[in-house]
């Protein structure tokens, strides 16, 4: 009874001092934190933040999903053979007004080029055109005002560009494309460059690595050896 009675302010004080070890431990890794703050903002600042937006927008591009809703929308009960029906282009001339209003029109062209070059400007000369249109229909008006609604390409490439999450940028990374029929094919072999500068990149990096490890090691081997080294006087 007396020996418990003893033992009793020492397992307490024991407690006491691991309480104050782990705090002591504590407020050493907070003041470190405090130390590498500034530098952790400055990288995610930086770096982090700059990457990240790049990525975001490598997968995201809303200019069509926005600006071509009612298009959108209608397209979806086409059978993509031949050219859509009358509903189609009076949903297209609604958004081309609306688009020739709000004067998004060039970001429409600028998406499409992307998929079919050179039609940026005909985007803009039908949004122009359809502005003037008062009446239907609207088909061989839109037919009239400009031939790439002839082409059915241009209707499914619209159907592909309409999601806000694409992968159309990062297909284009590694010379891919979606074709007509929504599958992945490499790009025509006139406009695949993005892969050679990447496989070059990536030899002149691993090239880089490879000299400094040849380089660096035999220098930092002599100098652990010269650190180990007692100097007898």
């Amino acid at each position: 009874m007396t020996q418990a009675a003893a033992s009793l302010p020492e397992v307490r004080g024991g407690l006491e001092l691991r309480r104050q070890l782990a705090s002591a431990e504590l407020g050493g890794q907070l003041r470190a934190f405090g130390l590498i703050l500034p530098l952790l903002l400055f990288l995610l600042l930086s770096f982090v933040a700059p990457i990240a937006m790049m990525l975001s927008r490598a997968a995201y591009d809303p200019s069509i999903h926005n600006n071509l809703p009612r298009t959108l929308e209608a397209l979806k009960s086409w059978d993509g053979q031949d050219i859509p029906g009358e509903p189609v282009f009076a949903a297209l001339v609604a958004d081309l007004k609306a688009a020739q209003e709000n004067n998004t029109g060039p970001q429409i062209g600028k998406r499409m080029n992307y998929e079919i070059s050179g039609i940026r400007s005909e985007i803009i000369s039908s949004a122009v055109a359809a502005a003037d249109m008062t009446a239907p229909p609207y088909k061989q008006q839109m037919l009239d005002a400009n031939d790439i609604w002839k082409d059915p390409l241009t209707w499914i490439k619209i159907g592909q560009a309409g999601t806000a999450l694409t992968p159309f940028y990062l297909l284009g990374a590694f010379d891919l494309e979606r074709d007509a029929k929504g599958s992945v094919v490499p790009v025509d072999p006139d406009r695949a460059v993005y892969v050679e500068i990447l496989l070059r990149t990536f030899m002149i990096s691993l090239t880089v690595t490879l000299i400094t490890l040849v380089l660096g090691y035999p220098v930092a081997y002599m100098q652990k050896l010269g650190a180990g080294t007692v100097v007898v006087l």
